[in-house]
């Protein structure tokens, strides 16, 4: 069974004080809790922004049910670096993407042509 996870935004503060935000959020899932690294990188897609630009304060599973929420900082700067692991899995998706992107290009060329 693959598992399911969809995030929601739910309220979003600035602190100005501290150059970043504040944001509040819920996760609805199918199967366990999903891990800290997966939350973290959906929220990146969704604020589409670097994942070294967030941290995540905290998730909380409610008991018996598919939902948790959660607590994340946004900086406007990188503030944590990259693990070896997290960098070869950026590679990785780099890789997956790229011929995708030769193809698009390639489509576009003969577009262009006709």
């Amino acid at each position: 069974m693959v598992n399911y996870m969809k995030i929601e935004i739910t309220e979003t503060n600035e602190n100005q004080l501290l150059d970043r935000k504040d944001i509040k959020f819920k996760i609805m899932q199918t199967g366990a809790t999903p891990s800290e690294k997966q939350v973290l990188k959906e929220l990146a897609k969704i604020l589409k922004i670097d994942s070294t630009h967030i941290i995540i304060e905290a998730i909380h599973q409610k008991y018996s049910a598919l939902e948790s929420n959660g607590i994340a900082k946004v900086f406007k700067k990188a503030i944590r670096v990259l693990t070896e692991e997290e960098k070869a899995e950026a590679t990785e998706e780099k890789k997956e993407k790229a011929p995708v992107a030769e193809e698009i290009k390639a489509e576009t060329a003969e577009e262009k042509k006709e």
